[in-house]
């Protein structure tokens, strides 16, 4: 089921966050605003803590760290717990390696005030963490999933000049991103209703998301809706949304 949480969901923007270490170029305030490009840094790749402080118990569900730069060695762990700097025996999960973004759904819906992620990828060749958002809040999913033979596109930007005769000179890779086009087909009044409300919260550009398209998979975006859309009243409750495109924020150029 398409599984998402929008960034003005997020609780992480209320939280107090306190890192092992920092790079003062990137501070850690950087993971709870947009954009993504700007990202938070550590001064070492080994063993680095951020510890999470809520004014109250938050109720959660999911937790994705957007745009980071850890490998396939990274270990990721979560956890939650009712004093400062949790010890895993109130909750604790592993939160899976995946490119760019990642994500983690939760059994159960957990409730904690005080959260920490740490983070080991001692052999990271950059020798630095980095990561653009922290989003955690409930698990938020439509009531009814797209239609069959939706599309990823992947976009490449690079420096790019043409000349007066045709010629293309080409420059650094700039970014790379992924375009998700997609219907849906709706067969009730409720679920029209669910799929235009949550278009509408969107605000098309304005509302930035993690979307995750199949929690089977390992794949997760964060970008927001780029198009218009219109509701096609097909039969008696059957409405079909198309027209339906999500695209991928820009993750800024590396200077690794």
């Amino acid at each position: 089921m398409f599984t998402y949480l929008k960034f003005a969901d997020s609780h992480i923007a209320n939280a107090t966050l306190t890192p092992d270490t920092e790079d003062a170029l990137y501070p850690v305030e950087n993971v709870q605003a947009e954009p993504a490009a700007e990202t938070y840094r550590s001064t070492s790749a080994s063993a680095q803590k951020i510890l999470i402080d809520y004014a109250a118990p938050v109720l959660a569900g999911q937790f994705l760290l957007i745009n980071h730069n850890l490998t396939s060695a990274a270990t990721i762990t979560l956890r939650g717990g009712s004093s400062q700097d949790p010890d895993g025996l109130d909750f604790e999960v592993v939160i899976p390696w995946a490119t760019r973004n990642a994500w983690v759904l939760f059994d159960a819906l957990e409730t904690w005030r005080y959260w920490s992620l740490t983070i080991d990828d001692a052999s990271n060749p950059d020798g630095v963490l980095e990561m653009g958002l922290l989003l955690h809040g409930l698990k938020w999913q439509l009531t009814r999933n797209f239609n069959l033979a939706s599309e990823r596109r992947s976009e490449t930007v690079n420096q790019a000049l043409e000349s007066e005769f045709g010629v293309i000179t080409t420059g650094q890779n700039l970014y790379q991103r992924t375009r998700f086009v997609a219907t849906w087909k709706t067969t009730t009044d409720a679920e029209r209703l669910a799929l235009a409300e949550f278009l509408a919260r969107l605000e098309k550009e304005r509302g930035g998301l993690a979307w995750i398209p199949d929690p089977d998979e390992t794949v997760a975006y964060y970008g927001r809706l780029v198009t218009d859309h219109s509701e096609v009243r097909r039969f008696a409750h059957i409405t079909d949304f198309s027209g339906l495109e999500l695209l991928e924020d820009s993750t800024g150029r590396s200077l690794f």
